[in-house]
């Protein structure tokens, strides 16, 4: 397996509308022979720690989606995104206090973080969590 150009990682653990919210994603970003970027499901089927599909089918989505909306704000703000492949390496979730937009949000922003621009979003809560833009 080839080494990542960049690994990008964000835990969300806050609270919002009296309820807690709990999301660690980790994601690599490799070089790909594809024009267009891609997002793709990477962790070790061996992780316990991690989520997986065969068991959290919802969050592992969320997370995919999450790190595909980021790669697309991205390219609209000018940043290389053209033959890379984000991977999602882990995704660490308490299914009690964690719902899919959480996921979502956190992957968009370690997608935005492995790709060094950390600084240009925000994850906030509005009727669900997002990761918004802030330039």
């Amino acid at each position: 397996m080839t080494s990542p150009l960049a690994v990008g990682e964000f835990r969300l653990r806050r609270q919002a509308a009296g309820r807690g919210a709990f999301a660690h994603v980790r994601v690599e970003v490799h070089v790909t022979e594809r024009n267009t970027p891609q997002v793709t499901w990477a962790v070790d089927p061996a992780d316990s720690a991690s989520a997986h599909p065969d068991r959290d089918q919802a969050e592992v989505d969320a997370a995919l989606a999450g790190a595909e909306r980021a790669v697309t704000e991205l390219s609209r703000l000018g940043v290389a995104t053209s033959s890379r492949e984000v991977r999602v390496t882990f995704l660490g979730i308490n299914l009690v206090d964690t719902e899919p937009t959480a996921v979502a949000a956190a992957s968009a922003a370690a997608t935005a973080s492995a790709f060094g621009e950390a600084d240009s979003f925000e994850v906030v809560y509005v009727d669900g969590w997002h990761c918004r833009t802030v330039r």
